[in-house]
């Protein structure tokens, strides 16, 4: 089987460009949302009606969502986290050391408004970017496809500029 999920973070409170999009996409088998605004998650839960996972940021001070969480999906395990407490701008390589020592084969991270897909060391660390404040001029997200057995695949969703 293949699964679709969908990544976002760094919403910031401005839902305006994600929400929609969700909507209007089919076959996205679960959402994932890496911080910062961790209770942008539990909004998009809400306006959407499906579950929203979600992870707190650097600012998200008082947030009950977890640092992290583990999820296996196709035969993948992954670790959902912001990243934050590594370094990110600098270096992914902590990172991914923390990753390699959760036993996990790929991290999906935010913090740094920019998308990223590198693999590091055997392991997979993407960054979906952000859809409403982005450092690299592209407003957006990312479609991570999982099929047991092959690579993961990788789409960058860009948004219209506001």
């Amino acid at each position: 089987m293949t699964e679709r999920l969908l990544l976002v973070s760094d919403t910031h409170g401005d839902l305006g460009t994600i929400v929609p999009y969700i909507r209007r996409t089919m076959g996205l088998d679960r959402i994932l949302h890496l911080g910062d605004h961790a209770w942008d998650a539990e909004e998009m839960q809400q306006m959407l009606g499906r579950v929203v996972l979600g992870v707190r940021g650097n600012n998200d001070w008082g947030s009950p969502a977890p640092w992290e969480y583990a999820l296996f999906v196709e035969g993948f395990s992954l670790l959902l986290t912001h990243g934050h407490r590594y370094g990110m701008h600098f270096d992914r390589v902590p990172l991914v050391q923390h990753a390699r020592e959760q036993l996990a084969d790929i991290v999906l991270y935010g913090h740094t408004h920019r998308f990223a897909v590198e693999k590091i060391n055997n392991i997979w660390a993407i960054n979906p970017g952000s859809p409403s404040r982005p450092y690299d001029g592209k407003p957006g997200c990312a479609i991570l496809t999982l099929t047991k057995g092959e690579e993961p695949q990788v789409e960058h969703v860009v948004f219209d500029e506001k």
